[in-house]
C-alpha cells in the first residue's frame, strides 16, 4: 500500500469540505463524519476517559458489519471516517477495516495513544491524520494517562513522524497540565506537527469521581484559555480556533453544563450544533450518539444499528435532541470550517504537513 501523499491530502480536504457544505446548505442530516468506536478494549489507564475501557460486551461488530456500516456511511455522505476507541490499534482486524476505509477515497483520521504504532505503520501511513493523545512532559502525562505512558507514547510519536505520518496531538485540559501550553506548543513547533486543547468530557460512573477531581474551576478554565490565546497569536501549531478559544472564555454557565434550548442563556450560541446534524458516534456495541457529551448523562438514550438499522438509529441521534450548546467547543469550529479563515488555515496547514522540515529530537532530550 503507498504512501499518502499531498494531492491524496487535497483530493481528501476537499472532499469532506464539499461534504460540510452540503450539509449545512441543505440543513439536513448528513452524516459527513463517522466517528468509529471499534472497540473498548484499552492499553492506557486515563483516568478521565469518558469510554467504557475494556468492557466486555456480549456482542460487537464483525469484520464484515464493520465494512457494511462503512460502506452504507458513504452512500449517505460519509467522507470522514475516525477509527477511535477504546484504543483502536487493539482491534483484531483493524488493518483490514482502514484499508477497506482507505479504498473509499475518504479522509481517515487514527486516533490512538500511539504504544501500537509500530505494528501498524502501513495503515498509519496511509491515513491522513494519525492523532496520538499527549497531555504534556513526563509527570503531567504520567498523572492524566497513566504510569510509563509517556514513554511508550513518545517512542509512537517519534516513529510515526519518521514513517512521514501527519501527527495531531490531542491534549485534554486537567489540573495535571494546565501549565503545559508551552511545552506542547514547543514540542510541535519542533515536530512540524499541530495540537489540539479539549476540556474534560463526562466520565462513566466508574471513573466519575477521580475524572471530577481532575476538572479545573471555571475561573481556571478562563485563564487557561486566555494563556492559549495569547500563544496562538505567535504559532500557528494550534488548531483550535480564536473562536473557540472566545466561545469558552466567556461561556455563561459552569464548564461542563449544557445549554438547553429555551434556557435563559439559549442565544449564547445560536447555531445549529454539527453534532448530531453531521457529526456522529459510533460504539462498538451498535450505539449512535450525537456526541460525547450525551454518552455518559441521562440525556439521551441511543438506540442500536444492531437493533433497528442504521436510518433509524442515525435520525434518532439527529431529531428532538433539547441542547442548545455546551463547553465541549469544537462545535464551534466545525461549524467555522467552511468559511475562509479557517479555509486558508486549512491550506497553510497542509502545505506545512507536507513540506515542512522536522527536529526530531531523541526521547532523552526530552523525557
Amino acid at each position: 500500500m503507498r504512501k499518502h501523499n499531498f494531492l491524496d491530502d487535497v483530493v481528501h480536504k476537499s472532499r469532506l469540505y464539499m461534504g460540510v457544505v452540503k450539509a449545512q446548505t441543505h440543513k439536513k442530516m448528513v452524516p459527513v463524519v463517522a466517528n468509529l468506536y471499534v472497540t473498548g478494549r484499552c492499553n492506557a489507564t486515563c483516568t478521565y476517559c469518558y469510554v467504557e475501557i475494556n468492557k466486555k460486551p456480549k456482542r460487537e461488530f464483525s469484520l464484515q458489519q464493520w465494512k457494511k456500516l462503512v460502506d452504507d456511511l458513504y452512500v449517505k455522505g460519509t467522507r470522514l471516517f475516525a477509527l477511535v476507541g477504546g484504543e483502536p490499534l487493539l482491534y483484531p482486524k483493524i488493518d483490514e477495516l482502514a484499508e477497506h476505509i482507505i479504498s473509499k477515497n475518504v479522509y481517515l483520521n487514527l486516533a490512538t495513544n500511539g504504544f501500537l504504532l509500530d505494528k501498524h505503520l502501513e495503515i498509519a501511513r496511509m491515513a491522513d491524520e494519525v492523532s496520538i493523545s499527549l497531555d504534556g512532559d513526563l509527570a503531567s502525562h504520567n498523572l492524566n494517562r497513566g504510569n510509563r505512558n509517556f514513554e511508550r507514547t513518545m517512542k509512537g510519536i517519534d516513529t510515526a513522524i519518521e514513517a512521514g505520518c501527519k501527527v495531531r496531538l490531542c491534549t485534554v485540559v486537567t489540573r495535571h497540565n494546565a501549565d503545559m501550553i508551552d511545552y506542547l506548543v514547543d514540542f510541535a513547533e519542533e515536530r512540524n506537527i499541530f495540537v489540539t486543547f479539549t476540556p474534560l468530557i463526562d466520565a462513566p460512573d466508574l471513573r466519575k469521581d477521580a475524572s471530577e477531581q481532575l476538572r479545573l474551576s471555571d475561573e481556571e478554565i478562563r485563564e487557561f484559555f486566555l494563556k492559549l490565546k495569547e500563544v496562538k497569536k505567535k504559532s500557528s501549531r494550534i488548531i483550535n480556533s480564536f473562536a473557540n478559544m472566545d466561545y469558552m472564555i466567556n461561556y455563561p454557565v459552569q464548564y461542563g453544563e449544557v445549554i438547553w434550548k429555551n434556557s435563559p442563556h439559549a442565544d449564547y450560541y445560536p447555531h445549529p450544533c454539527p453534532y448530531g446534524r453531521f457529526q456522529f458516534l459510533i460504539s462498538s456495541v451498535g450505539e449512535i450518539f450525537p456526541c460525547g457529551i450525551m454518552w455518559n448523562n441521562d440525556y439521551f438514550e441511543p438506540k442500536n444499528v444492531l437493533d433497528v438499522g442504521l436510518d433509524e438509529a442515525l435520525e434518532h441521534a439527529s431529531q428532538g435532541l433539547k441542547c442548545q450548546s455546551c463547553s465541549f467547543a469544537n462545535s464551534v469550529d466545525w461549524n467555522n470550517v467552511t468559511s475562509l479563515p479557517w479555509l486558508w488555515y486549512g491550506v497553510k496547514m497542509t502545505v506545512k504537513q507536507s513540506f515542512g522540515k522536522r527536529k526530531i529530537p531523541v526521547l532523552s532530550e526530552v523525557s
